[in-house]
């Protein structure tokens, strides 16, 4: 579609173009062959830079769109899961699940919009929550932004091990060079044993930490 445009574009340009060309060499005001030429070089240049205007903006959205899905798979799986959404509209699992995905594929916002209506179908739940101050905190560029302090703050108030809280706060401390606050946000979630199935990883993130905060002394 944009294509067709393009093309019809620089077709009235280049219309445009003969007209002013021919009313040139028609003309019997004296011009000499030098204007004439600088006439036809700056219609060609205002002619490329007027579809560039139309069309190569659309263009870099485009690209953006694409990137955002280029895994084919992953932008399928989003589509049935918007379905499954769509069609359990009470189901905490098929939002969840959506919300999953959605930040597999950076789209952040819309993550953080279904974990809202999830919410409205369980009310309060601490791993709702976590999970939502993620989304919000990469949708914010990494930035502990008040949206995403409050939004943690619910969470921890439910359940102060909740995994997902303590992954970001000890993630974010981490990026931080505040590998104190790291360590400890992650061993609260050792102590609490609210993720088994995560503790060997979390283990090596706890002595990485520790040996940038020896380094850093």
């Amino acid at each position: 579609m944009m294509i067709g445009l393009a093309a019809s574009i620089a077709i009235v340009v280049f219309l445009v173009c003969i007209v002013f060309i021919v009313y040139a060499l028609r003309s019997r005001a004296a011009r000499s062959h030098t204007s004439i030429l600088s006439l036809i070089i700056l219609l060609l240049i205002g002619s490329s830079l007027g579809v560039y205007a139309s069309v190569g903006r659309f263009s870099d959205w485009e690209k953006a769109q694409v990137d955002n899905t280029k895994d084919h798979r992953l932008a399928a799986k989003i589509t049935q899961a918007r379905r499954d959404a769509m069609n359990k509209p009470r189901s905490v699992e098929a939002h969840r699940d959506l919300a999953g995905l959605y930040m597999q594929g950076g789209l952040f916002d819309e993550s953080a919009k279904t974990l809202d209506e999830a919410l409205t179908i369980t009310g309060p739940n601490a791993g709702l929550y976590g999970d939502k101050a993620r989304a919000l905190y990469y949708r914010d560029h990494r930035q502990m932004t008040p949206e995403v302090k409050l939004t943690l703050e619910k969470a921890l108030s439910l359940n102060p091990a909740e995994t997902s809280s303590r992954m970001l706060l000890a993630e974010h401390a981490f990026r931080n060079k505040d590998y104190a606050a790291a360590i400890s946000e992650w061993e609260t979630i050792i102590k609490a044993h609210s993720a088994p199935e995560r503790e060997a990883a979390i283990q090596r993130a706890i002595a990485n930490a520790r040996e940038k905060l020896a380094q850093s002394k």
